[in-house]
């Protein structure tokens, strides 16, 4: 059997924001329409003759570089990204922090200008994060009934029953702001989006639940 690495860059866009959860995973680039007085050209990529140039010299360039970028990966520590940068902004940011590195001079340091664009929206996220905690609650918990509904414990017209440890793992491993608030904190955080707590018996002991509206599929 051959295992193969499925991890690879992303381009997504869209016109509406994204759920928070998928955000969080995001390097965003916020686009503008050009002023009136520039005429662009619509380009579909569908003449190589332009692309296959362009993706040649990428790929010699970053050929060229891969003994240096070995030494990045092997010991991160070398780049001496900002301790702001860290756990899922690291993962995130740091393959294009060293790329950025790679091609950096005096004259153009394209590290320190991508750093401080990294830094802004580091920054920008505590900020947000901190005031409005419940919002990435919601993302973490639509995006997790948009697959796991069908795999309620309990279930009525209203509300779908889910074991407290389980929601309190989903939200700790996706949210690194409630990542430190221990059970009773997330519990009272939950129940200002009208989740409530439960205790029901499936041929045991009481189990502990959290009631999820039915809402939250919508």
């Amino acid at each position: 059997m051959i295992t193969y690495n499925t991890y690879c860059l992303k381009v997504l866009a869209g016109i509406n924001s994204f759920y928070p959860t998928l955000a969080d995973r995001c390097i965003l680039l916020r686009l503008k329409q050009p002023p009136v007085d520039i005429s662009l050209e619509y380009y579909g990529g569908e003449d190589v003759s332009i692309t296959l140039p362009l993706v040649e010299l990428i790929h010699s360039s970053l050929k060229s570089k891969l003994p240096e970028l070995q030494k990045y990966i092997v010991d991160p520590k070398l780049l001496a990204i900002d301790d702001l940068i860290r756990l899922r902004e690291f993962d995130k940011w740091f393959p294009i922090l060293a790329i950025a590195k790679l091609f950096s001079s005096r004259r153009s340091n394209y590290f320190n200008l991508l750093q401080n664009y990294a830094l802004v929206q580091v920054n920008a996220k505590i900020e947000q994060e901190s005031s409005q905690p419940e919002n990435m609650c919601k993302g973490i918990l639509k995006e997790f009934l948009e697959y796991k509904a069908g795999e309620a414990i309990d279930s009525d017209r209203k509300s779908l029953f889910f074991k407290t440890d389980e929601i309190q793992s989903v939200i700790r491993a996706n949210d690194p702001h409630n990542y430190y608030r221990n059970k009773a904190e997330i519990t009272r955080l939950l129940k200002t989006l009208g989740i409530e707590t439960a205790r029901k018996r499936f041929g045991g002991p009481p189990v502990s639940l959290y009631s999820i509206p039915r809402s939250f599929l919508n």
